[in-house]
């Protein structure tokens, strides 16, 4: 009895705490069943929603469009999802890229894309390759309009590998040209999700740097964003009061409830960030905001929204998410109404000032009132617009003010420009109060004040007075061809007047119209006129006065009417609205000490004392801020302190501005070379040249495309194309002015030539298409040799004898190209590298206008080998035929890049594409009307591949 005593008395209680920890278990097991489906109830009703929210945004950007492009915005997942034949952008290649993840096109689909294309026939991809497909610039939404453009991210996977990324490249860019054949504007963007979501892309601000720019790129994203097909972001799927646990909630959904591959894509989250990230993008934005005002004030005003709202950010995505998940209907919902909202509750005191009448402005053009037609326009938008009109109180008078917008006056526009800078200036005013104010935003004292004087001096010339001066000049075409602009004189109190259309100013109402620069104010002067794009060619700006006659004066005015009224053409087309910014200036001439016989026509000085020397001229480029420099065409920087002198600059420009940054400028497209500079193409000059092609060509595409040599009386014009020299021209300096008019030479290269020995490079000549023919010189122990490569690799030259003139050097290097251009038939092989193949690739070229070009005529456009065609383009009737001679050259991508080439020949010469009405491959023949009772399928696959390839060419 004792022992059974004992052992009850022991085991009782372990026997009933096993038992309720058995059904404690078990009602934490039901427990966490029950979250888990309470869970998974809340996913989908979060999928429900966003499903339903894209539903009606895409029948909103379909009812916006005319009837007949309609189908194309149904029908792009059909062609990402599939590349077949009868289908536009089909890519003949093994293994393309195709599929994407949670899209099936239905029977109504697939009865469209029959209609539109009877040749496709559907066949399901066996593994999907993309993500998702969005539409980022706002179609669905109030901004839309029939005209708007669109712009498709293709989500790809981090798999694919380069080859297949360019493939998709071309497709990209056939899919482009069919929407221009359907009178639609569309790009189409490749985009990596993880390098998205890792923070590596930013592809809506590229130009934006920091955190903040990242998560102003996925709230417009998330807020804006048309998904057409694909994964839900999975931002999405997140409840809106778990917000801050996006890592979690991502593990939960891989683990646990979704396949990760199938359902979900990862774009990244929108965590809360410092406020002095904010502050650097506002910053950066109002830095753009000054050249380009409509397309990035909308943007300022939403991170300053973010920026007051610190230290935590109620995102625009946030807020529509919520309102998704309390009402769940989507059709009160737009993202532009929804901003429209938030800057109203921001601050709604400020209604009748100046700077909310610009974000009013601003907003009004965003939403494409704005010659937008009437008949197009579905009843949901005409609704939400006289509620948006009632919300800011925009008068009747003032939206048929604003409706007129492209017909404004020249005085309106002007009226116009001025409130925009002062709205800038403002803006500028409240972020560095701002940052006095807040600890949280760091940021460098110097820098805020250099910024400051920056920013305050071109918006203060931009906004600067402006009067009305045509009495004085007679013959004027019309009043508003001369406007003067009000300067503060540096030394009295009397006014001065820049003109605007030259860069001069007056002394009074009357008069000769007189230069007058202080070497204090000239970095201004050169920053305004950068700004302003003037267009009258080369001006030289001098410390000493300039006297211009009445008669040279009309000369330049009827020269400059044309160009400033297209500097002041605003023309908004689409949602994408932009100040139309035509850059006017494509030549400015900054001269340093001219003698009076080099000036350009026109203008006459008085002695030519140099104006900055040494370290003065890196002063001035180091003083120039950013933004002026963007806007700069072909430059001349004439500095006359030697070689050594210039090389620093060059090296001290690349230190200023680091080539990984993102605000780099671009380097000056032209570089003049003064006296000093003429010792000998030998010696100084080139250890000097030497050292620059070798800085250019490590600093990638950022290049001196020209270079102005002086040797005694005679300056030479040189080409210069990745740090290689092409040729040059010989004449006066008015000479080579004019030739500075001329674009670029057609000739690039492909490859760098390194320079072995004491002597510069001499001519480098590659074709414009590399992978046909090359061609490049250079001289050695008083010889000069042309080299010439074909496609298979075989290698010939000729050499002449180097002259002692350069002129009679360069009338033999066209010697030498007409030898191998005109007496082709008769070129002696002198060596060959190395062995070539039994055919060596001829190809006949001719010599026009100092370049080498193909051989083409409208009627028949040919690249021979052996005096028998490859690759023909012939007129047939009405139609052209594209003929190859082999199957195997028709597969070849060496055939894909010989059609190119004759298409854009064809271009060229005939002012217009070719229509291609038949392929001829080998002995076959296809028309257009008969593609339809072919049974050859191989041939079907050759006709619409290379209509496709050519369309997009």
């Amino acid at each position: 009895m004792s022992l059974w005593h004992t052992l009850t008395t022991y085991l009782q209680p372990q026997l009933w705490r096993w038992l309720l920890q058995q059904r404690l278990d078990r009602w934490r097991a039901d427990w966490a069943l029950l979250l888990e489906r309470e869970t998974i109830r809340q996913k989908r009703r979060l999928i429900e929603c966003y499903d339903t929210l894209q539903q009606q945004r895409r029948e909103r950007a379909e009812l916006v469009l005319p009837p007949k492009r309609r189908p194309f915005l149904r029908l792009v997942p059909l062609y990402w999802h599939c590349n077949h034949p009868g289908l536009p952008g089909f890519i003949d290649r093994r293994g393309m890229p195709t599929g994407i993840y949670r899209f099936t096109p239905d029977e109504e689909l697939l009865q469209l894309a029959h209609q539109q294309h009877p040749l496709f026939e559907y066949l399901s991809p066996l593994l999907p390759r993309f993500g998702a497909l969005f539409e980022v610039n706002g179609a669905g939404t109030l901004t839309q309009t029939a005209e708007h453009r669109f712009r498709f991210w293709i989500c790809h996977e981090a798999a694919l590998i380069e080859q297949e990324l360019l493939w998709l490249q071309y497709k990209a860019d056939a899919l482009q040209q069919f929407a221009e054949h359907q009178r639609l504007q569309a790009e189409f963007i490749l985009i990596n999700s993880n390098k998205v979501a890792a923070g590596l892309l930013n592809p809506l601000y590229p130009w934006l740097d920091g955190s903040s720019a990242l998560l102003l790129m996925r709230d417009t994203l998330y807020h804006n964003a048309l998904q057409l097909a694909g994964q839900i972001p999975l931002w999405w799927l997140i409840a809106p009061e778990q917000e801050g646990e996006y890592q979690p909630s991502r593990e939960s959904l891989a683990l646990k409830h979704f396949d990760w591959c199938r359902e979900v894509i990862d774009l990244g989250p929108l965590p809360q960030v410092a406020a002095g990230d904010f502050f650097a993008v506002a910053l950066q934005l109002l830095q753009r905001g000054v050249a380009e005002p409509y397309s990035h004030l909308i943007e300022l005003q939403r991170v300053e929204f973010y920026l007051f709202q610190q230290p935590l950010v109620d995102y625009l995505s946030h807020q529509l998410k919520r309102e998704l998940v309390l009402n769940g209907s989507p059709s009160t919902i737009d993202p532009w109404q929804q901003l429209s909202d938030a800057l109203l509750g921001q601050d709604g005191s400020r209604m009748a000032t100046e700077e909310w009448q610009m974000v009013r402005q601003a907003l009004f053009l965003q939403l494409n009132w704005t010659g937008v037609s009437a008949h197009y326009q579905p009843q949901w938008r005409l609704s939400a617009l006289a509620k948006w009109q009632q919300q800011w109180q925009l008068s009747a008078s003032e939206r048929q003010q604003l409706q007129r917008y492209a017909n404004w006056p020249l005085s309106a526009l002007l009226r116009e420009r001025q409130l925009l800078y002062r709205y800038f200036y403002r803006q500028l005013q409240r972020l560095l109060s701002l940052a006095k104010e807040r600890d949280d935003i760091e940021h460098s004292r110097i820098e805020l004040s250099l910024l400051q004087r920056q920013l305050t001096t071109i918006m203060q010339l931009r906004e600067g007075k402006v009067l009305w001066l045509g009495r004085g000049v007679p013959h004027l075409p019309q009043p508003h061809s001369l406007l003067l602009q009000e300067q503060p004189s540096p030394r009295d109190r009397r006014p001065q007047w820049q003109l605007l259309s030259v860069p001069l100013v007056t002394e009074g109402e009357g008069g000769d119209i007189t230069l007058c620069l202080q070497r204090q104010n000239l970095v201004e002067l050169v920053s305004w006129c950068s700004f302003n794009h003037l267009n009258q060619g080369p001006v030289a700006l001098q410390r000493q006065r300039v006297r211009v006659t009445e008669k040279q004066l009309n000369q330049l005015l009827q020269r400059q009417q044309r160009g400033f009224r297209d500097w002041l053409d605003y023309q908004p087309k689409g949602s994408d609205f932009r100040v139309r910014e035509q850059p006017l200036v494509s030549q400015l001439v900054i001269n340093f000490g001219l003698t009076a016989e080099d000036q350009p026509e026109g203008l006459s000085t008085e002695g030519g004392e140099p104006l900055l020397h040494g370290d003065s001229a890196t002063s001035l480029f180091r003083s120039l801020d950013w933004v002026s420099l963007t806007n700069w065409g072909e430059i001349a920087c004439r500095h006359y302190h030697g070689e050594q002198g210039l090389a620093d600059w060059v090296c001290d420009y690349l230190r200023l501005y680091p080539l990984s940054g993102a605000l780099h400028p671009p380097l000056p497209q032209l570089l003049t070379l003064g006296p000093d500079c003429h010792s000998s193409m030998n010696g100084a000059f080139t250890q000097w040249f030497n050292a620059i092609v070798e800085l250019f060509y490590v600093a990638k595409n950022r290049f001196f495309s020209r270079l102005i040599w002086q040797q005694g009386q005679h300056y030479y014009l040189f080409y210069i194309d990745k740090g290689q020299q092409v040729g040059y021209h010989c004449g006066s300096w008015t000479a080579l002015l004019l030739q500075l008019q001329q674009p670029l030479s057609h000739f690039t290269t492909s490859r760098y030539v390194p320079n072995t020995t004491t002597e510069p490079l001499a001519l480098i000549v590659t074709l414009n298409r590399p992978q046909l023919v090359q061609a490049f010189g250079w001289q050695t122990a008083g010889e000069f040799k042309l080299w010439v490569a074909d496609e298979r690799g075989s290698y010939y030259y000729l050499h002449e004898k180097i002259a002692a003139h350069p002129e009679e050097q360069w009338r033999r290097y066209q010697r030498l190209l007409q030898a191998l251009v005109v007496q082709q038939q008769r070129l002696v092989k002198r060596k060959v590298v190395r062995s070539a193949p039994r055919r060596v690739a001829w190809y006949r070229l001719e010599l026009s206008q100092g370049e080498l070009d193909w051989v083409a005529t409208p009627l028949n456009i040919g690249i021979q080998r052996q005096s028998r065609p490859q690759l023909q383009l012939q007129l047939q009737g009405e139609g052209v035929v594209l003929r190859f001679k082999s199957e195997r050259l028709a597969e070849s991508e060496y055939g894909e890049r010989l059609a190119g080439e004759l298409v854009a020949r064809w271009r060229r010469h005939c002012a217009q594409a070719p229509q291609i009405s038949a392929v001829v491959v080998g002995g076959s023949y296809l028309r257009r009307y008969a593609a339809k009772r072919l049974q050859t399928v191989r041939l079907l696959r050759y006709y619409h591949h290379w209509q496709s390839r050519l369309d997009a060419i």
